[in-house]
């Protein structure tokens, strides 16, 4: 008997699309069901040393096969498995009579919680690394057999599990596997940053249940909607191989295109950049240019805040890559649910209506300050645009660029060069919708996931309201058609970015109603030009 299909919603931490069967992986912590001895401490000592030899030895066969990014995050594990400081303390437990496996598993487990309570995002996506170690140093000490990543002999498997490890990762033979859903993760942690690396779609924040699906059955993994459809009808497997197809045409062809609809009106489609390095692998003959750079997401390996001259390396380079070509660069969006660089107002950390944004820059006016000196130094080199997130009144608008006019004449001053950008808004809360005509700015984004959810008054990560988490619904449609008519009425452009603007399903559908511009990720780029020139939308 077939199995129902059934739709899970999640977060991408990785872009893409994939057609696969299921893996699942139901890995857990190494059973405590051994003995803890208390003998010997010189024996127990003799113990941790040696699985930790074989954990070292482990990673270092593993960096060996790994590529440049592998390798470091390998690097960082072995470092503390090396640590004086971590293991010292751990020898200091045993002397006292404590097991090797308690005094390593209680005192792993401290460092782990010590960074699971963390206030910043960033270093809250670090306890994956002490875990890896943990469960791999446990492993050898309860004498566990394992096989390196539990694989299958099956192609184009969806790997699903609780969660997945650096480590872990990559074991993973990437020539079988296709895409990865699990229950934790972080967009931030080392396996996310592994996964948009090699291009690999990756969604986390999975619904439990998902791990009480049945091994391989068929799925749809949709990280550009951020969703896993099991056990796909035919109606639907026919559609998303349809569309998935045309993700696969060559660049050559299709991305080399103008993207013209049926009735001639040309769309300009842009790319999204959360990394440099995803430069390496698009041109920028491939777009119009870049829509929506993630500021935030560019520098939240460093770990601390970038200073104005890192900055501005970063944000030259990115123009550099596009040439006479348009770069939209948006302001940090920290704050709220993405907490980064310890950047936290006084509200609640995970409110995504809270402290963060254009908000939260404004109230740390010494750190904004640096991020608008580099901006201003770098449209020196470039056709720069600067994206304000979060905007909500007029006011915040007004203090911005009253900034950037305070620091370019700074910058000015001290002999370096300096320029005003393009000033625009994104257009994500009700308030800036409603108000549009009242913002003096020079362009517009819709923030096409915040303005949804806020229009709805959901959360995709609230599974019991998910009949309202529909970006097609008629209030969230009207709100952008708006959007578009006024922007088009005072000759201003608008560019829509989120999930919806990806998405071939709703892109007939946001061009009906006005939409010119789009900016998707580098993987999604192909699919769409390809949906809009083989549809021949007759928009």
């Amino acid at each position: 008997m077939g199995q129902k299909k059934q739709i899970f919603y999640g977060k991408a931490a990785s872009s893409g699309q994939s057609i696969g069967a299921i893996d699942l992986i139901q890995k857990r912590l190494p059973s405590s069901r051994h003995i803890r001895k208390k003998n010997a401490p010189p024996v127990q000592e003799t113990l941790l040393e040696n699985a930790i030899d074989q954990a070292v030895n482990d990673l270092t066969q593993l960096i060996q096969t790994s590529d440049k990014l592998g390798a470091q995050i390998l690097q960082l594990q072995l470092l503390l498995l090396k640590d004086p400081e971590l293991t010292n303390p751990i020898y200091d437990q045993i002397r006292q009579g404590e097991s090797a496996i308690t005094s390593w598993e209680n005192t792993l487990n401290f460092h782990i919680e010590d960074y699971v309570r963390a206030s910043d995002k960033l270093f809250q996506s670090r306890a994956n690394d002490f875990v890896d170690i943990r469960n791999r140093v446990l492993r050898y000490l309860k004498q566990e057999v394992r096989s390196p990543a539990e694989q299958s002999n099956e192609n184009n498997l969806i790997f699903i599990a609780e969660d997945i490890m650096p480590s872990q990762f990559l074991e993973l033979d990437w020539s079988r596997y296709v895409g990865i859903a699990i229950v934790k993760g972080s967009v931030f942690n080392h396996v996310s940053m592994l996964a948009r690396a090699r291009q690999i779609p990756f969604l986390i924040r999975m619904p439990k249940r998902i791990l009480s699906l049945s091994a391989q059955t068929p799925v749809i993994l949709d990280c550009d909607n951020e969703k896993l459809i099991y056990a796909p009808d035919h109606k639907t497997l026919r559609k998303f191989e349809r569309s998935f197809s045309l993700s696969q045409q060559s660049e050559n062809g299709t991305l080399l295109n103008p993207v013209v609809t049926g009735n001639g009106r040309q769309i300009s489609v842009f790319i999204n950049v959360d990394d440099l390095r995803c430069l390496d692998d698009i041109s920028p003959e491939n777009c119009e240019g870049v829509g929506l750079a993630r500021s935030e997401l560019m520098f939240f390996q460093t770990n601390v805040l970038p200073n104005e001259e890192t900055q501005f390396r970063a944000y030259k380079k990115l123009l550099g890559w596009a040439g006479d070509k348009p770069v939209t660069i948006r302001t940090f969006d920290a704050g709220g649910d993405k907490g980064l660089f310890g950047l936290f107002g006084d509200q609640d950390q995970s409110s995504s209506s809270g402290m963060r944004g254009i908000r939260l820059l404004l109230s740390n006016p010494d750190i904004f300050r640096v991020q608008i000196r580099a901006l201003a130094r770098a449209a020196v080199f470039g056709n720069l645009k600067v994206l304000i997130p979060m905007v909500t009144i007029s006011q915040e608008i007004e203090a911005t660029r009253k900034q950037f006019f305070e620091e370019i004449e700074r910058l000015r001053n001290e002999n370096k060069d300096a320029r005003m950008p393009a000033l625009g808004m994104m257009v994500e809360t009700p308030a800036a919708a409603i108000m549009i005509e009242s913002f003096d700015v020079d362009f517009f984004a819709i923030g096409s996931n915040d303005l949804a959810q806020f229009i709805m008054a959901t959360s995709r990560d609230c599974h019991n309201v998910e009949y309202l988490q529909d970006p097609a619904n008629p209030a969230v449609l009207k709100v952008i058609r708006d959007i578009a008519e006024y922007a088009d009425a005072n000759n201003k452009q608008v560019c829509i970015c989120g999930e919806m603007a990806s998405s071939t399903d709703l892109l007939p559908t946001l061009l009906n109603l006005g939409i010119k511009n789009v900016s998707v990720p580098t993987m999604a780029l192909a699919r769409v030009k390809a949906a809009i020139i083989h549809e021949q939308m007759s928009v």
